[in-house]
């Protein structure tokens, strides 16, 4: 399986030659993508030919990758915080698998969230070190007032 991106100096060779390489070291999939005119194509090699058959995309315009068990296609959403349109891999619910910087961001968010926990489990075991304190020395008023009173 591969993913070519595509360039105005490149893409007669994408289309030609490489088609023709892939084919007889037997890829069985072969994605073509232009990211600035967003022009998303797939092919599949028929089986024991070297002829690639052009792919159709589904309902939402994804391509299924048989080699991967996902699909591919273009998804609205952020990249390095700016909204785009960009090519991702799909799970089979739907959802876009999260780029390196989703993830790098979701482990930022756990990290924060984790820490504030600790943060509260201290602050708990604080004020109960602090009440045990407290219910220590009143023990020790009442041992006080029942040994002067007997």
């Amino acid at each position: 399986m591969i993913v070519e991106l595509l360039s105005d100096s490149t893409e007669a060779v994408d289309r030609g030659e490489k088609m023709d390489i892939y084919a007889k070291i037997n890829v069985q999939e072969y994605y073509l993508f232009d990211p600035w005119s967003k022009v998303f194509e797939g092919y599949r090699l028929l089986p024991g030919t070297q002829i690639w058959q052009r792919m159709e995309p589904d309902d939402q315009g994804w391509l299924a990758c048989e080699q991967l068990g996902l699909r591919v296609g273009m998804i609205f959403g952020t990249y390095r915080d700016e909204p785009t349109e960009g090519l991702r891999w799909i799970d089979a619910s739907g959802n876009a698998l999260p780029t390196g910087e989703e993830l790098a961001q979701q482990e930022r968010r756990e990290t924060e969230r984790q820490r504030r926990q600790v943060q509260r489990q201290k602050v708990r075991a604080e004020q109960q070190e602090a009440r045990a304190d407290t219910l220590q020395a009143e023990l020790e008023e009442l041992k006080r007032k029942l040994e002067a009173m007997g």
